[in-house]
């Protein structure tokens, strides 16, 4: 079916956002431990969307420059600038820039795939306005074929970003800074490098072969969706948040002591009402302190007498023996020497 330039109909918005959005619902049903709010989503959306007015502004840019340095030829060399330069590293900072304004800062990032859920988003808000633009000015056909190639593309350098992006969140929590740095880069430059081949060979299909970037995409794609299954189930939490965001505690902490409780948490009524004003069941545990280790004393033992163990009734040693009685233990004290021996 033909669609005239610049003619915009339901059938062409459909084929430019359903692909989009198809893989964004399948990235939130892997969501399973903590689904995010759905207003943050959208949020991420529109954040990836407005990303394309400075990527469009900064890939004239970046092609002004190029096209003075180095002459159209169509050569590998001039391709690769602009799939690299004036394409994978302008459109990945957008997106990065938009990811990292949205959600770095947000409580509701306190597990290690929320990193993949929001990058896929931003994404897939970008490939959406993207899309709308090609399939309006080209036609439905182009929508098509952008469905099967593009729209994947971009799910798989969000799927990268937000891997490392996730891994920075935990590093920055637990306080790993170094880490942090270095996994925001190698996730921002994962992206660019599989951007950018894919851009290289999209571009430069006559020069080497439609069936290498055939192959580089499926198999792309096949690793993309084996990190989302495999990151979803390693799901790990860097926050664990009791009501408000001020009772947000750093998991690694709940390591330590899993009976931490922040000051001013208020437990929900039917907890008050089941377990009293506590909120929890008095189990007997130890009562943690600043050090994050049971009051036991100066010894780090409980305070069972001098010997640091309950008196269970035991024969207490007496020159370095332990005389046992034959009516206790069947064992008589030469017994017990000949077994020590």
């Amino acid at each position: 079916m033909y669609v005239p330039q610049n003619h915009f109909n339901i059938l062409s918005l459909l084929v430019a956002v359903l692909p989009p959005l198809f893989i964004m619902i399948f990235v939130n049903v892997k969501d399973k431990k903590d689904k995010e709010p759905k207003w943050l989503l959208v949020l991420c959306v529109v954040a990836g969307a407005l990303s394309t007015i400075f990527s469009i502004i900064m890939e004239n840019l970046t092609m002004s420059l190029i096209g003075e340095q180095v002459r159209y030829d169509q050569s590998l060399v001039y391709f690769a600038l602009v799939a690299f330069l004036g394409v994978a590293v302008v459109e990945e900072l957008g997106k990065f820039i938009a990811l990292r304004i949205v959600t770095w800062r947000s409580r509701h990032f306190d597990y290690t795939f929320d990193g993949i859920v929001y990058s896929v988003f931003v994404s897939l808000g970008f490939a959406v306005t993207e899309n709308i633009i090609y399939v309006v000015r080209n036609g439905i056909q182009v929508g098509l074929l952008r469905a099967v190639t593009a729209i994947p593309g971009h799910m798989s350098f969000g799927v990268y970003m937000g891997y490392y992006y996730g891994m920075a969140k935990f590093c920055q929590v637990a306080g790993f800074k170094g880490k942090k740095t270095a996994n925001l880069w190698i996730g921002y430059l994962t992206a660019v490098i599989m951007h950018g081949l894919y851009d290289f060979l999209a571009l430069s299909e006559r020069q080497i072969s439609m069936w290498v970037f055939i192959i580089f995409s499926v198999v792309m794609d096949i690793f993309v969706f084996v990190q989302i299954f495999q990151s979803a189930k390693n799901d790990t939490p860097i926050y664990r948040t009791y009501q408000r965001p001020q009772n947000q505690v750093p998991f690694h902490q709940i390591y330590q002591n899993p009976y931490y409780v922040p000051r001013g948490y208020v437990p929900p009524q039917y907890l008050q009402q089941q377990y009293g004003g506590q909120g929890m069941p008095n189990w007997g545990v130890p009562q943690y302190g600043n050090q994050g280790v049971p009051q036991y004393g100066n010894q780090g033992v409980p305070q069972y007498g001098n010997q640091g163990m309950p008196d269970y009734g035991t024969r207490q040693m007496q020159g370095g023996q332990y005389p046992y009685q034959q009516s206790q233990t069947g064992y008589s004290e030469g017994a017990t020497d000949n077994l020590r021996q």
